[in-house]
């Protein structure tokens, strides 16, 4: 097998195919509706990542492509068999693509295989396969863990007392959910108890300037989210995620959308609420964190200069208060990601009868369980989507044995049924959310340069 360069991975979620590019500069994903939909989906992945070799790819495969004015049909044996040579060929982002260490093999059956080297110690997704009718019922789970139970013995006897976990945001929120999730399951099938010490401020600076004082030891591990990669692009004293720590697993990876109240009377989509939004001459609200380089303020820039629009952002660190503050009509609107607010979506027996509902999903195709919600693209807004990620970490000065127990405790964890259920529960299962700790630390190195040049149109001082 050669040197790994990038990696491929693919969902099926009832009729519609994910296949998301992972690597060194790279994140991408192509989403397809055909009934054989891989090809269609690696298209669009290339399409959307290949930014500068638009015009060839179109060349190429245009007929397969809505974006280049193709239609959506099944693409030929042939097509496909030059698929990985036009990879291959050109250069992605600076860097030439020697070698995809990922094959796509068309067997005879009409199978698809993707076979994967694996990048960490007891990396539970080596060797996935699936069918191209990709027809299973759950994805997520049917491939990504082959199997639930798995043991390592404790080094040295570590751990002999409870872990603690450091989360720096509140528990009502999108980081202290995953927290008592990720935590119950590690506790379940490792029997090692985890404390989780909430410490909200910052928009995680707080937290992770406690986690970064605390005994290397193994016995402290931190949950975070992409605001450790942003806060790191924009200022590199901070800690980087990537080297400073080690990623354990990333578990959970997400768009945004904004929300208003269903029974709001003033507006009932994206495109009343901007006219009624212009109309208040900046009085109006949405919340929102409170750091300026985050990726929701950062997003809601995009927003509102592609819009024409101003709102003004009112700011809160903690869940539960910005999802009261729309709940009580304290703000016109709300920027968060759809798994936080479930309990708000459906609160009756649909997603229509839910007490918020979301008016834009900033992500580049439509997800499946938000088919009638537009997308900023739609809406005529021509920017790439930046991704909320969730993970946790060790201090990159852990003994290597406790943190070889550590990444098998936790991806582990990520494949147990409680945290698959939970991850399902918060739309957690649309895109691929899992990273083991290769595929973690490029992730967060991608989006570290995405955010920095970011950063440098913006006119923010990048240090």
């Amino acid at each position: 097998m050669n040197t790994c360069v990038y990696q491929i991975s693919a969902v099926k979620r009832k009729d519609t195919t994910f296949v998301t590019l992972t690597g060194k500069n790279l994140n991408s994903i192509g989403i397809s509706k055909l009934s054989d939909g891989f090809e269609e989906s690696l298209l669009k992945a290339l399409y959307l990542a290949l930014e500068d070799k638009r015009k060839l790819i179109c060349d190429a495969y245009g007929e397969f492509i809505e974006k280049c004015g193709g239609v959506v049909k099944k693409i030929p044996t042939e097509k496909i068999e030059t698929i990985r040579e036009m990879k291959n060929k050109y250069d992605l982002i600076g860097k030439r693509i020697a070698v995809l260490d990922t094959r796509i093999e068309r067997l005879k059956s009409g199978a698809v295989k993707i076979v994967t080297n694996p990048h960490s110690f007891g990396n539970p997704r080596a060797d996935l396969q699936i069918t191209s009718s990709l027809s299973m019922a759950s994805a997520a789970s049917s491939f990504e863990c082959k199997k639930k139970k798995t043991s390592m013995a404790k080094p040295s006897g570590f751990p002999s007392r409870a872990l603690t976990m450091i989360v720096p945001y509140g528990p009502a929120g999108g980081s202290g959910q995953i927290a008592a999730a990720m935590a119950g399951a590690v506790t379940g099938h490792t029997g090692v108890n985890i404390n989780r010490d909430h410490k909200p401020g910052g928009s995680g600076t707080v937290g992770m300037t406690s986690y970064m004082s605390a005994p290397a030891d193994g016995y402290t591990v931190l949950e975070h989210i992409d605001d450790a990669s942003s806060a790191h692009a924009l200022d590199s004293s901070r800690p980087n995620p990537a080297v400073d720590l080690i990623p354990l697993v990333i578990s959970q990876v997400t768009f945004s959308q904004i929300y208003i109240r269903t029974n709001e009377t003033r507006y009932n989509d994206w495109s009343s609420f901007v006219r009624w939004v212009k109309a208040q001459n900046g009085k109006s609200t949405i919340a929102n964190v409170s750091k300026e380089s985050s990726m929701e303020r950062v997003t809601m820039k995009f927003i509102t200069e592609a819009a024409g629009i101003k709102i003004q952002q009112i700011s809160f660190d903690k869940g539960a208060p910005r999802y009261g503050a729309l709940l009580g009509g304290q703000v016109d609107a709300l920027f968060e990601q759809p798994g936080d607010v479930r309990k708000f979506l459906n609160a009756g027996s649909s997603m229509a009868t839910g007490i918020f509902k979301p008016i834009l999903t900033i992500f580049n195709e439509r997800p499946s369980v938000f088919a009638d919600v537009p997308t900023h693209k739609e809406m005529g807004m021509n920017f790439e989507p930046l991704l909320r990620f969730r993970g946790f970490y060790v201090h990159t000065d852990a003994p290597p044995d406790r943190v070889k127990w550590l990444q098998w405790a936790f991806q582990w964890g990520y494949c147990q049924d409680s945290y698959q259920k939970f991850n399902e529960s918060k739309y957690m299962n649309v895109i691929d959310s899992f990273r083991d700790t290769a595929g973690a630390r490029d992730l967060i190195k991608s989006s570290i340069i995405q955010y920095r040049n970011v950063y440098k149109e913006m006119g923010l001082n990048v240090k």
